[in-house]
């Protein structure tokens, strides 16, 4: 390994691994040096690892970090649980960014950093999981997960009660990805009217584990939007579609859980994919449009309302996608422009809005109403731009 090895200070400090490190730099000031000038020196350097990091100069920040390190180990070790965090976050930091970093260098850095701080020791593993998984390494992340997952050590286990169901949930995640190449295995086998029970049974292995710890993460007031959507793909596998609509409509309408759009979205999804009645549907979409105006799925709902044979509906189809030409995404969307153009016809004794000009300052709209037998035609001006957006007439 081209990095050096700082020398540890104490018993309780293991040795730091950075990569790609000056050997000058590591020359050991003298203690008097260190006691004197630490406390200013500790700051300072901070600033300067701080400035490296967000100039992205990863071997100068490496190197005062270095130096940091050194300090501590030299004259300050009995205060190393302190700043521990910092030196965890900021090798991090370095070496996953470092032009010559390893992911075996960062490994042993990880460790080292489990041994340093028992009282951040679990998501110190999380934090290692995700560049394990980010770097495709599935198997060694499931490892490392498991591994903290067993993990005990006193008081400290209960008091990260939280970072334990996390690493839980996570490992639950990893085996619902075991378990849905499994299913993908068997359903190809199934085409070509194979059986293999060993595949089987693996699946299912993989789907108690997945689902033991991906319904308890759920239950904790959270977004928690690919650890439920990961749950419901499971119990809707085994056809257990109760379960599955109890879990999506606890998590859109528990007022205990954050507002969370993508919470509806799930559920309107499932109604329709298990084709729930049109009030469902229409109630599910309401608190949807009433979170996100702009949702693309605003679009759906206009279709719905406008086949109403409800005079209240049908307006309301309208408010909803003048609500939705508010947003400059809406109105760049061709199929809601369209909509917009059509909404209102129903039958001919209904009023209907048409789009009869669009320029780059102005949309202009045409009412149509049949009074009597008779055709009239309103035009109207139903947005202008100004001052760099466009703005609604209507309010």
């Amino acid at each position: 390994m081209d990095g050096l090895v700082a020398e540890a200070g104490s018993a309780l400090l293991p040795a730091l691994h950075l990569p790609c490190l000056p050997q000058h730099f590591y020359r050991a000031a003298s203690s008097h040096e260190h006691k004197s000038s630490f406390k200013k020196s500790k700051e300072v350097c901070l600033s300067y690892i701080q400035d490296a990091i967000l100039q992205k100069q990863w071997k100068r920040a490496a190197e005062f970090l270095t130096f940091y390190i050194e300090s501590i180990e030299k004259d300050y070790s009995v205060e190393y649980m302190g700043p521990s965090e910092i030196i965890w976050r900021v090798g991090t930091e370095i070496l996953c960014n470092h032009s010559r970093g390893s992911i075996g260098e960062f490994n042993s850095f990880m460790e080292q950093m489990k041994t340093l701080g028992v009282k951040r020791y679990l998501k110190v593993c999380l934090e290692h999981a995700f560049h394990l998984l980010c770097n495709g390494l599935i198997d060694e992340a499931y490892q490392n997960l498991s591994l903290a997952e067993s993990w005990r050590f006193g008081e400290q286990t209960t008091a990260q009660d939280k970072e334990m169901k996390l690493v839980q949930a996570y490992r639950g995640l990893l085996d619902y990805y075991s378990w849905s190449k499994q299913k993908n295995t068997l359903l190809e086998y199934e085409k070509e009217g194979l059986e293999d029970s060993s595949v089987e049974r693996e699946m299912h292995s993989c789907f108690r584990k997945a689902a033991m710890s991906l319904k308890e993460i759920i239950k904790i007031p959270g977004v928690w939007d690919l650890f439920v959507k990961s749950y419901v793909d499971l119990l809707e596998f085994y056809g257990d579609h109760q379960e599955a609509r109890e879990v999506l409509s606890e998590y859109a309408y528990n007022s205990k859980f954050p507002s969370n759009p993508n919470a509806h979205v799930y559920f309107y999804q499932f109604l329709k994919r298990h084709g729930a009645s049109k009030k469902s549907l229409v109630s599910a979409l309401k608190i949807l449009h009433d979170i996100v105006p702009s949702h693309e799925l605003m679009i759906d709902f206009n279709i719905m309302l406008q086949k109403s044979k409800k005079r209240k509906k049908r307006r309301l189809g309208l408010e909803v996608i003048f609500a939705a030409l508010d947003y400059a995404g809406t109105k760049e969307n061709s199929k809601s422009m369209e909509l917009f153009g059509k909404t209102g016809e129903t039958n001919r004794n209904v009023s209907v809005v048409s789009l009869i000009q669009y320029t780059k300052t102005k949309l202009v709209c045409q009412l149509e109403v049949f009074i009597s037998g008779k055709l009239i035609k309103f035009p109207f001006v139903a947005f202008i731009f100004h001052a760099g957006e466009w703005k609604s007439q209507f309010t």
